[in-house]
Order: structure tokens, then C-alpha cells, then sequence
């Protein structure tokens, strides 16, 4: 399922806490499952809001307006990430690494490319 990717790998990449709000049930047993099985329930707060909306972003702005200065009021720092993004963590170290390998010349300029296909972008 593509929420179990999205949170699991949000803890491969060291987020600390996450707060998942969503308005179906089948959504909250995938995050509850997450929870479960990356011993993460201290980390990961499954939402489920029964506001009723009309629109079908009405939702997201309801959790994002009304849950936010809630959670900000208890002291809890708040960033919102949409579920279409792809976390990743600091590249800087593994490139630093490569570049400056033991027992290699420096490398002067070093280049990524695309894992499942070659692009020049």
C-alpha cells in the first residue's frame, strides 16, 4: 500500500514524530499497522477526523487549520508535508564520502543519475 511505503520510509530517513490525518478508516488501520509493526507508536499518531466536508479538499484544509493551532498551542512544532513528495536524507555525507575515498586521488566533480531510467535534466 502506498501509505505504508510513505510512512516507513519516513522513518528510514529519520523523522522523529509523525502525525497522519486522514478521513477513511481503511487509512488509519494501514497507519495503525505501520505503528505496529515499526514498533512506532510513540512516533506515529494516526488521526482519523469525522468533520463532515462538502468538497473533497475540504478535509485537508480542515486538518491543516484547525489541528495545526491545536498541536502548536501544546508546544508541538509543525511542518505539513503532502503524501506526494519523496523524503530523502542528506546526501552531503555519502558525497563526501565517494569523493574523498581512502586510498583514491579527490574526485573533482561527482554526478548522480537516475536509478530507473538515464535523463539529462
Amino acid at each position: 500500500h502506498w501509505l505504508r511505503s510513505f510512512l516507513t520510509r519516513a522513518f528510514d530517513v529519520g523523522v522523529t514524530r509523525l502525525t497522519f490525518v486522514t478521513p477513511t478508516r481503511e487509512l488509519v488501520r494501514v497507519c495503525e499497522a505501520v505503528a505496529a509493526e515499526e514498533q512506532a507508536e510513540a512516533k506515529l499518531l494516526c488521526v482519523r477526523l469525522f468533520v463532515p466536508f462538502a468538497r473533497h479538499y475540504d478535509f485537508n484544509n480542515k486538518a491543516k487549520f484547525y489541528l495545526f493551532p491545536i498541536m502548536l498551542a501544546l508546544g508541538v512544532d509543525v511542518v505539513w508535508l503532502d503524501l506526494d513528495i519523496f523524503l530523502f536524507k542528506n546526501p552531503a555525507p555519502r558525497m563526501l564520502e565517494q569523493a574523498y575515498a581512502p586510498g583514491q586521488w579527490p574526485k573533482d566533480v561527482l554526478v548522480t543519475d537516475h536509478f530507473d531510467e538515464h535523463c539529462i535534466n
